[in-house]
């Protein structure tokens, strides 16, 4: 299925057919919409023709959403699908603009949902391989054991950090510390806002699941070599599945053509994303 944006009017149907496969009304139809928080919604379907049944629906959560149509009586038959809706408070790398322009495909391209679907995935390709976030988005109560003096944030370069929870108490900013990298939250203590030592950092709170913690990372200024860095990978996936990919083969020189798909990160995309890496967690 395509994917949307939150907010959208997500159009969906399906045709019932009898034992000939000719298009034919149930006795009923009961469309089921699971949501990504397990929750369901029955929209109402609308039988719109000889064995022709709709509904339009506007979803409330991003995520994945499941679709089941369920028809009773006669022609009784069931189908299940999917779609996906984007999360409007994550801001990408590379926008729709600028992935047509880097491809050269026209502004009114039928390709849209395909495009929008290339970039997601090349988007993930890059984090996965600097390993940290490159667009940005919020991450909300994420849970970390205690009884350590640093959290690893699961998900590297916060630029902010919105509330720190520990066993269920809400601690003030000065209670906690970011470090410059946006990878490690160190626990404040009285004793330790006046020391210059690493070991006079306070503890967190022992426990499982202790603290709870809601930030924001990424990048405030995405750097052009990132977003090159993606383009290049979403062109690099776009291509594959269009016929000759101007990869360098196994013997080649650099200027060879190989005519079949290689691996989905191409070395130039490494070399732009490189320097966007972070210093590992030592």
């Amino acid at each position: 299925m395509a994917s949307f944006d939150l907010g959208d009017v997500v159009a969906l149907g399906i045709t019932i057919t009898n034992s000939s496969g000719t298009a034919q009304n149930a006795t009923a139809v009961v469309c089921t919409v699971t949501l990504p928080d397990g929750s369901s919604a029955t929209p109402t379907v609308t039988n719109s023709g000889a064995g022709l049944y709709d509904i339009a629906y506007v979803p409330t959560l991003s995520g994945r959403h499941l679709v089941r149509w369920v028809a009773t009586g006669t022609n009784a038959s069931a189908f299940t699908d999917e779609f996906t809706v984007r999360d409007l408070t994550t801001l990408p790398v590379v926008s729709y603009d600028m992935a047509l322009s880097h491809l050269n495909i026209p502004a009114a391209s039928a390709d849209q949902e395909e495009i929008r679907r290339f970039i997601d995935a090349a988007q993930d390709l890059a984090e996965n391989y600097v390993g940290a976030v490159l667009g940005r988005r919020t991450f909300t109560s994420e849970k970390y054991d205690g009884n350590t003096d640093i959290l690893r944030l699961r998900n590297p370069r916060a630029i902010s950090i919105t509330s720190v929870y520990e066993n269920g108490e809400l601690l003030d900013s000065s209670q906690y510390l970011l470090d410059p990298t946006g990878q490690r939250l160190y626990r404040l203590t009285t004793s330790s806002l006046s020391s210059t030592t690493y070991g006079a950092y306070g503890y967190w709170a022992a426990g499982v699941n202790s603290v709870s913690v809601t930030y924001v990372a990424g990048y405030t200024v995405t750097p052009p070599a990132v977003q090159q860095g993606v383009l290049e990978i979403l062109r690099h996936l776009w291509q594959t599945q269009r016929g000759v990919v101007n990869v360098m083969s196994r013997t080649g020189t650099g200027d060879d053509f190989y005519t079949g798909a290689t691996y989905s990160l191409p070395r130039r995309a490494m070399e732009l994303l490189d320097p966007a890496s972070l210093p590992g967690l030592a």
